[in-house]
């Protein structure tokens, strides 16, 4: 059996996440998978300077647009 662990992330470095500590610590997972929400903070770097099962996956977290998802629905 393979455990993952996926978890994501937006400037954890900042905002005091503990995201690297969690990652490199984590004694369970066979691979881990990190959503990064394009950070201003070097956590990006961070992650990517971990183990090489860490696998980074980015994209823009635009607040205003993408979490109204009734947005587009005609009233």
């Amino acid at each position: 059996m393979k455990v993952s662990l996926f978890t994501f992330v937006k400037n954890g470095l900042r905002n005091d996440y503990h995201i690297v500590s969690m990652l490199q610590h984590h004694p369970l997972p066979d691979e881990i998978i990190v959503h990064e929400g394009r950070s201003t903070d070097g956590t990006n770097a961070a992650i990517l300077a971990l183990d090489p099962k860490v696998e980074v996956s980015q994209s823009d977290w635009d607040v205003h647009q993408g979490m109204n998802l009734n947005s587009s629905v005609a009233k």
